[in-house]
Order: C-alpha cells, then sequence, then structure tokens
C-alpha cells in the first residue's frame, strides 16, 4: 500500500532518454525502470494501526503515571507530546530487541531472495514469543506507576524520571503524596478557622480538576483564636462529621504531618 507504480512525466522521460543513450554507448545495453514513489504517511488502516502501535508505551506510561499522582498534562496537545516523546525513549531501548524479532520472526530471508513472515504463516514459535505483546504493555504501565510513586514519596529518583517540578501547583505538590496529618485553615472574610483529619478516606481534588476543593474525613473543634480544642487526655476534639472545604474559601491552610506514619521522604 505504501508503493505506487506511476507513468513518467516528459522531463522524466527526457533523463530516461539521456542514461538510455550513456548506457548504450558504453555499451551496457538499454536501462529500463520505472519510477517509485514512496508515502511517508500512512494511507490504509494497517499504517494508521502502525503508528497508533508506536505511541502506545508512551500513552500506557503516561496513563499509569497520571492514575496515581492526577492529571499533569497541560492538556490535550502536552499530552500528545508526552506520549510522542516517552514511546520515542522506549523504541530507542528497544530497538536491537525490535529489529531481533523483525530479521528472524517477521522478514525472514530465504535462498530464493524472496521474505516470509513465520508469525502469519503459521510456523511453530517459542512459548517465549507469545510474551512479547504482554510485555510491551506491562514494562511501560509498571514503569509509569513507579515513575508515580517514586515522585509521592519524593525519591531521588523523581527527579530523572519526571523533572525537577512536576507538579503544577503547591496544592499538588503537598496532596499528590497522600500525606497523613492534620489541617488547620483559615477561611476568607473573617469567617473563622476550621479543621480536620487529612488521611486515607479524604481527599483533594489535584490539578486540573476545578473546583480546587478539600475533604476532611474527620473535623475538629477549633476555638476562635485558631487553636485546636483538646479534652483532658490532650487528645483533639472530634466534632464527628466530614467537612468540604471549596478553594475559594480558603485564606490559608496549615498541614501537620502524623509523626507517628509520616510517609518517607516527607
Amino acid at each position: 500500500d505504501s508503493v505506487r507504480w506511476r507513468t513518467l512525466s516528459d522531463s522524466e522521460q527526457g533523463a530516461r532518454g539521456r542514461v538510455n543513450r550513456a548506457f548504450a554507448s558504453g555499451g551496457g545495453g538499454i536501462l529500463s525502470y520505472r519510477v517509485v514513489t514512496f508515502d511517508c504517511m500512512p494511507t490504509s488502516l494497517a499504517g494508521l494501526l502502525i503508528l497508533l502501535v508506536a505511541i502506545l508505551p508512551g500513552a500506557l506510561y503516561t496513563w499509569a503515571f497520571e492514575r496515581e499522582v492526577g492529571r499533569w498534562g497541560i492538556g490535550l496537545s502536552d499530552r500528545l507530546l508526552r506520549f510522542v516523546g516517552v514511546s520515542a525513549l522506549f523504541l530507542t531501548l528497544l530497538t536491537y530487541p525490535a529489529h531481533y524479532l523483525w530479521r528472524n520472526y517477521l522478514h525472514v530471508p530465504d535462498d530464493a531472495g524472496r521474505f516470509t513472515n513465520l508469525v502469519l504463516d503459521g510456523a511453530i514459535l517459542p512459548a517465549w514469543l507469545y510474551l512479547v505483546p504482554m510485555a510491551y504493555v506491562a514494562v511501560p504501565l509498571a514503569l509509569g506507576s513507579l515513575a508515580a510513586v517514586a515522585v509521592r514519596r519524593k525519591w531521588a529518583i523523581a527527579r530523572l524520571l519526571a523533572g525537577a517540578d512536576p507538579a503544577p501547583r503547591a496544592w499538588d505538590f503537598l496532596f499528590a503524596a497522600r500525606p497523613h496529618g492534620v489541617v488547620r485553615i483559615r477561611l476568607q472574610d473573617g469567617a473563622g478557622w476550621v479543621g480536620g483529619l487529612f488521611r486515607d478516606s479524604s481527599y483533594a481534588a489535584g490539578y486540573p480538576d476545578e473546583p480546587q476543593d478539600l475533604y476532611l474525613q474527620d473535623t475538629y473543634q477549633v476555638l476562635s483564636s485558631g487553636e485546636f480544642a483538646a479534652d483532658a487526655s490532650g487528645e483533639l476534639v472530634s466534632l464527628g462529621s466530614s467537612l468540604l472545604v471549596k478553594w475559594e474559601d480558603i485564606l490559608h491552610l496549615e498541614f501537620f504531618a502524623d509523626p507517628d506514619e509520616s510517609k518517607e521522604g516527607q
């Protein structure tokens, strides 16, 4: 599908005539040839599928990463660039394995100068070859998840995998790690203070979700001075309810990490 034969133009006919005369004068006989036009873009469903398979590793890596830390891409065009960039890196690393598969199973030369595709011809293949499609999907997913964990836990390798400042906002930088701790919020327009517990059942809306709200699974009593109320044993007083706070209602927010359950790197 990627090769078309066409009739020569007048200028090309003249060029062919000059070549013919050159060969005739050199005693090489008359040269007969045809012009081949190669299409760089896919012109069939097969070509489109090849293009999709080429960017699949980058897409899987990005989806796995965003599943853990949120959709940090600026927009569709930015995410497509990430797909292509990560896919190019994967394909670079897979150059030798891909050539090995192509040469030994997909495009095998024979003694007659023809090529055979052992997969399409139904030849008996080694068992490990059936794992290649699974690895092509599983490896980018695993690396994307690993990169997300590294970013959340602030491992040293996170800078290499996601850059120096992967989070688009300070809000995401704090809550993407899913920390455990107590939050104290001063509300806008002198509405006072609120506070609560941020743990596994809490949620902070990440980029690019709007509105940028915060859900605290347990609410603590906060005095008008901004101090948390405490009982006789020194424990914070729970109000027995959850709390949902909108971004536009927050004047400033304080986060106190739980020293007993803080995660590595916090």
